[in-house]
C-alpha cells in the first residue's frame, strides 16, 4: 500500500475514534430574542436582545421543529451542542479523506 493512502487511512481511523468522544451531543442552538413587552429595553433599543434561550432543533418532514430547553440546562446544552458541531466537523473531514481515497483509486484504475 502506498504511503499516501496509508496516511489517509490512519488519519481517518483517528477521526472515527474521535467521533466516539461526542456521545452526549444534541442538536440545539441559542436564540436571542425580543420579549414583546411594551416599554422593555428590547423594544426600545435597536439590536438589543434578551439573554440566549436554548432550543432543540429538529427537522421533521421538511419542517423545522424547535423546542424550548429550560434555562437551568443552558450550560449542559451549550457543551452538548458544541459536541454536535465537533461531530459534524469530524464527519466532514472523514468525507474529504474518503473522497481523496476514492480519487486515488479511480486514478489508479485507469
Amino acid at each position: 500500500m502506498e504511503k499516501g493512502k496509508r496516511n489517509l487511512l490512519s488519519r481517518r481511523g483517528r477521526l472515527v475514534k474521535a467521533l466516539a468522544r461526542n456521545q452526549e451531543m444534541v442538536n440545539a442552538y441559542a436564540v436571542q430574542r425580543r420579549c414583546g413587552k411594551v416599554g422593555c429595553k428590547c423594544q426600545k433599543e435597536k439590536g438589543y436582545r434578551h439573554n440566549p434561550v436554548w432550543c432543540f432543533h429538529d427537522r421533521e418532514k421538511g419542517e423545522i421543529k424547535a423546542e424550548y430547553i429550560p434555562a437551568r440546562y443552558a450550560e449542559q446544552v451549550k457543551r452538548q451542542a458544541q459536541q454536535y458541531k465537533n461531530y459534524k466537523a469530524l464527519g466532514m473531514q472523514i468525507c474529504r479523506i474518503n473522497r481523496e481515497l476514492l480519487e486515488m483509486e479511480i486514478k489508479g484504475g485507469k
